[in-house]
């Protein structure tokens, strides 16, 4: 089960997220140029987010290195198009480093409670703190990528 901590972290990421980056489908062009005027990065979008999982990356081409801090995000356009949304952290700011269509997943590999991979142009490894936020997200994205792709 998630721990209360974990919960609340997950909570706060969502909540900065909505605020910086994704304003969701039924945004006023004032809300939009509200959220431009705070942020110094890109502009936000027009997509409602659905869920989020921390995540620290590793290269899968290398054997050794460094893991990077990333979010991962499940989106929906007005259009209902499903999206992940791969987010690095800049001193507090959000920046989406790379986008892809649901349809772009060719497989999720599930190999550890807080261990996953993707595999979309090439492999990304991701592992997590939370087991119970992890499975929820990659549940979702499966659920989507058997629906939707």
């Amino acid at each position: 089960m998630a721990s209360k901590n974990e919960t609340a972290k997950a909570k706060a990421i969502a909540d900065q997220l909505r605020q910086q980056l994704f304003i969701g489908v039924e945004a006023t062009t004032a809300q939009e140029n509200a959220v431009k005027a705070n942020s110094s990065g890109q502009p936000p979008r027009r997509e409602r987010l659905l869920n989020v999982v921390s995540v620290m990356e590793r290269d899968s081409s290398k054997s050794s290195g460094s893991a990077k801090p990333r979010l991962l995000c499940i989106t929906v356009k007005r259009n209902r198009k499903l999206r992940l949304h791969k987010v690095k952290m800049n001193n507090k700011m959000a920046e989406i480093s790379k986008t892809w269509g649901v349809d772009d997943i060719k497989a999720i590999e599930f190999k550890e409670p807080t261990r996953f991979s993707l595999h979309l142009n090439h492999k990304y490894d991701f592992t997590a703190t939370d087991a119970v936020l992890v499975e929820g997200f990659v549940q979702m994205l499966a659920g989507f990528c058997n629906k939707y792709a």
